[in-house]
C-alpha cells in the first residue's frame, strides 16, 4: 500500500469467532475483545444463575490487572471462540475485581400453608427465605 509517496507494509488478520453461542456454553480460556478489537483477556468463568435462565455476567482474566468482574449489560456478543464487549480497551482497564455473589433465595414448600402463608401472599412478600 502506498501512504503519502511511500510504501507501507499492511497486514489484516481476520479473527472467525465462530457461531453465536449462549453463556451455558461459552469456555474457560476463550479470547475477550473490547469494543475498539483489542485482545484484553479470556474467559475465567461466567457467572449467571442457571435455574433462573439469567446471565449476570462474566469474570475475564486480563494480563495486567487479574481477574476483573463484566457485567451482562457490557457483553455485546458471545461466540465459539471470542467474547465481544460493549466497552473499549480503556474502560476495561476500570473493571470491578469479582468478590463476593449474590444472595440465593429458596421457597419452602412446607411453610406454604396456614395463616402466615396467606398473610404473605395477601402482603405481596411471598413465602421466600434466604438460603445460607
Amino acid at each position: 500500500m502506498r501512504a503519502g509517496g511511500a510504501w507501507v507494509s499492511v497486514s489484516w488478520t481476520e479473527v472467525d469467532e465462530g457461531l453465536p453461542i449462549a453463556y451455558q456454553v461459552l469456555d474457560k480460556g476463550v479470547p475477550v475483545l473490547s469494543s475498539d478489537g483489542q485482545p484484553v483477556g479470556t474467559v475465567h468463568h461466567v457467572v449467571a444463575a442457571p435455574q433462573q435462565d439469567i446471565f449476570h455476567g462474566l469474570v475475564m482474566a486480563t494480563p495486567r490487572h487479574g481477574l476483573r468482574f463484566v457485567v451482562a449489560e457490557d457483553v455485546e456478543s458471545l461466540h465459539e471462540h471470542g467474547v465481544d464487549l460493549r466497552i473499549d480497551a480503556v474502560a476495561v482497564k476500570e473493571l470491578p475485581r469479582p468478590g463476593g455473589g449474590a444472595a440465593v433465595f429458596g421457597e419452602d414448600p412446607g411453610a406454604m400453608k396456614g395463616w402466615t402463608h396467606w398473610t404473605h401472599m395477601l402482603g405481596m412478600r411471598g413465602d421466600w427465605h434466604r438460603e445460607r
